[in-house]
């Protein structure tokens, strides 16, 4: 078969927007560091994301969840499970990028994000 014109621009591999794959992504990472203790109510939403310079860019996201005592759980004592969430979701966008990232993310809590993040996408 003739190679026919691209669906997607150049380097973008999946159909999902860079902001949904970067959400994607910390929220992986957040379930791989708290793996059992945390449910599958959460979300992440990319706050803002634009470049510094030619060799940073800035990210900030919010992770939701619906209750307080999860959002304690992602935190963590001293803020240590955050970190160590941000800095794994880092070091894989630096990775993909090529570029360093500066990663600031922030816990909210909304029991109702789930209808609130489905219908804004829809």
């Amino acid at each position: 078969m003739p190679e026919g014109e691209p669906f997607y621009p150049d380097m973008q591999i999946t159909d999902m927007s860079h902001t949904e794959w970067v959400a994607e992504l910390i929220r992986e990472k957040a379930f791989f560091r708290l793996r059992q203790e945390l449910p599958y109510s959460i979300a992440v939403t990319v706050d803002e994301m634009e470049p510094r310079d030619e060799n940073q860019t800035y990210i900030s996201a919010t992770i939701w969840t619906t209750h307080d005592r999860y959002k304690r759980m992602i935190i963590g004592a001293g803020g240590n499970m955050l970190k160590q969430v941000g800095t794994d979701a880092r070091k894989e966008l630096e990775a993909v990028s090529g570029k360093r990232v500066f990663l600031e993310l922030h816990v909210q809590t909304d029991p109702k994000w789930p209808q609130r993040i489905f219908t804004a996408t829809s």
